[in-house]
């Protein structure tokens, strides 16, 4: 988890949700 880098947290939302929709896809 990224506290300093304000990047960090947005990429590690944008790959959990992605993640999930991808999960969503595939069932």
């Amino acid at each position: 988890m990224g506290s300093s880098n304000t990047g960090t947290s947005l990429l590690e939302l944008i790959l959990l949700w992605g993640n999930r929709k991808f999960s969503t896809e595939i069932v």
